[in-house]
């Protein structure tokens, strides 16, 4: 497979925006896809800390002493990301280019090792992490990894709704359409109006062929907000509801 075309493009953004650091997790996993470890290791540190550097509002050089960054080693890229993650180390940014910040006394059971790292700065670069995982291996096809990985950053930032949604879609893949439900009725309980979660879950009520509560959640849908029914009969997950008397029914009474 060639990546070339996506490497390309992700780089001419870069040129407009270096600070975009979504694009450059996207370049990184590209490099990682191709297999080239360096220049993949290069740009997802990079990106990682533009990230946390964006969401603390400080600029790199006016990083206070003693914030830390998620540190890969270059040798432990080479094994992979996964493996990466899994070994990498939590430093102080000033102490990044000393030779004895390996002699540092760390928990081998834990990331972040013994850091002054406050832990909700802790719970952020890892949510960041686990996320941008889950969409790396949802772009490679590897499904059950991005539902991993998904998973680990819902339980760092469990009041997100657009988690639940996002889990939900992974879990519609794999044809556990329950799980995806259930996803979606917390998106719902933590963001009452939102319509997506509603509209979803009347996706997937049509995909085990249960109309009538399909019919039920769309409606749901439509008083939170949704009213694009051409997008609706569009959309390949209603292909069975949007031929039922119920729909046409839906249709004509919001549309009045």
């Amino acid at each position: 497979m060639s990546y070339q075309g996506d490497l390309d493009q992700y780089k001419k953004k870069l040129r407009v925006d270096p600070r975009d650091h979504d694009t450059r997790f996207n370049l990184g996993f590209t490099y990682l896809a191709k297999g080239d470890m360096t220049k993949a290791f290069v740009e997802l540190e990079t990106a990682l800390k533009q990230k946390v550097f964006k969401e603390s509002k400080s600029e790199p050089e006016k990083v206070p002493r003693g914030f830390h960054i998620l540190f890969f080693p270059k040798s432990m890229v080479s094994e992979g990301l996964t493996g990466a993650v899994q070994k990498a180390e939590i430093i102080p940014l000033y102490e990044a280019n000393s030779q004895n910040h390996q002699e540092k006394e760390r928990d081998p059971n834990s990331l972040f090792g013994k850091t002054s790292l406050p832990s909700k700065e802790q719970e952020r670069v890892l949510y960041y992490l686990h996320l941008s995982l889950s969409q790396m291996y949802l772009q490679m096809g590897k499904i059950n990894l991005a539902i991993e990985e998904g998973n680990i950053a819902l339980r760092l930032k469990s009041k997100d709704s657009s988690l639940y949604i996002y889990l939900g879609s992974l879990y519609k893949i794999t044809g556990e359409y329950f799980k995806a439900i259930e996803l979606c009725k917390k998106a719902l309980q933590l963001d009452k109006n939102n319509f997506v979660p509603a509209y979803n879950i009347s996706c997937y009520y049509a995909l085990l062929k249960k109309f009538d509560k399909a019919i039920a959640w769309l409606r749901k849908a439509c008083r939170r907000g949704f009213a694009d029914f051409s997008y609706a009969e569009k959309d390949p997950d209603l292909v069975k509801l949007v031929s039922q008397e119920d729909y046409l029914k839906l249709k004509q009474d919001l549309i009045k």
